[in-house]
C-alpha cells in the first residue's frame, strides 16, 4: 500500500536513518511517495532503490517505462534515489534487470543469491529449512546500501555527497561487456573493497 510506504519512509527519516533501501517496484507515480522521499533527502538520508525486473524479457528501459521508486528524483534533476540494476556472474546485465540513462545509477551482482526460508514458507519444499537461489534487482540493491554504510563507517567525516561520490567513483567499468547498454547501467559495477579503500584514503590524507 502506498500509504504504508509513506509511513515507513517518514518513520525512518524521523528516527535518524542515514541510509534506507526501497526494494520493490511500481509503474504508478505517487506524489505522496515523491514528497516523502524529498523529506528524507532534505534530512540527509541516502535512499537506495531496486531498478526493477522483467522476468520474461530483457528488462525495462527506464527512459521509456518509469520504474518507481528508482525514478523518484528531484524536479531540478537532483539525484534523490540511487537506482540499482543487476549484473550476472559475467558482469553482464542480468537479463531481467531494468536499465536506462534516467534512473539507474549503479549496477551490482543480483543473480543466484542463496537465502534462508523458514519451514512452511514454501509448501512444495517443506522438508527444507534453507533454499532459494534468488535473483533480482532486490538482491543487488542491498549490496549498494551496505557498501554505503561501510564507506560512512570507514570515514565518519564524509558528507552524504562525498559518500555517494566515492560509491560511484569506485565502480568497475563494465561497458565492454555490455555493448548494447552503454551508459545505461549507471556508473559501473559495484566494487566494495575499492569503495572502502577510497574512503579510508580520504580519511588518512587529512591526518
Amino acid at each position: 500500500k502506498v500509504s504504508s510506504v509513506i509511513k515507513a519512509i517518514d518513520y525512518a527519516t524521523r528516527n535518524g536513518a542515514d541510509i534506507f533501501i526501497l526494494s520493490f517496484m511500481n509503474f504508478n507515480y505517487s506524489q505522496g511517495v515523491q514528497e516523502a522521499i524529498e523529506r528524507a533527502h532534505k534530512a540527509g538520508v541516502i535512499v537506495v532503490a531496486a531498478a526493477g525486473n522483467e522476468q520474461e524479457g530483457q528488462g525495462y528501459d527506464t527512459g521509456k517505462t518509469a520504474i518507481y521508486p528508482a525514478c523518484y528524483d528531484g524536479d531540478l534533476g537532483e539525484n534523490m534515489v540511487i537506482g540499482v540494476a543487476a549484473t550476472d556472474a559475467l558482469d553482464q546485465k542480468a537479463t531481467f534487470s531494468s536499465y536506462g540513462f534516467r534512473c539507474v545509477d549503479i549496477s551490482a551482482p543480483g543473480v543466484s543469491f542463496f537465502g534462508t526460508i523458514p519451514r512452511g514458507a514454501d509448501k512444495e519444499n517443506l522438508h527444507s529449512y534453507y533454499g532459494g537461489f534468488w535473483s533480482g534487482t532486490s538482491m543487488a540493491a542491498p549490496l549498494v546500501s551496505g557498501t554505503l554504510a561501510l564507506i560512512a563507517q570507514a570515514n565518519p567525516e564524509l558528507s552524504r555527497r562525498e559518500i555517494v561520490n566515492i560509491l560511484f567513483a569506485s565502480t568497475d567499468n563494465i561497458s565492454r561487456l555490455n555493448p548494447n547498454y552503454l551508459g545505461q547501467l549507471g556508473n559501473g559495477r559495484l566494487n566494495v573493497d575499492k569503495a572502502v579503500e577510497m574512503a579510508k584514503a580520504s580519511l588518512y590524507s587529512k591526518t
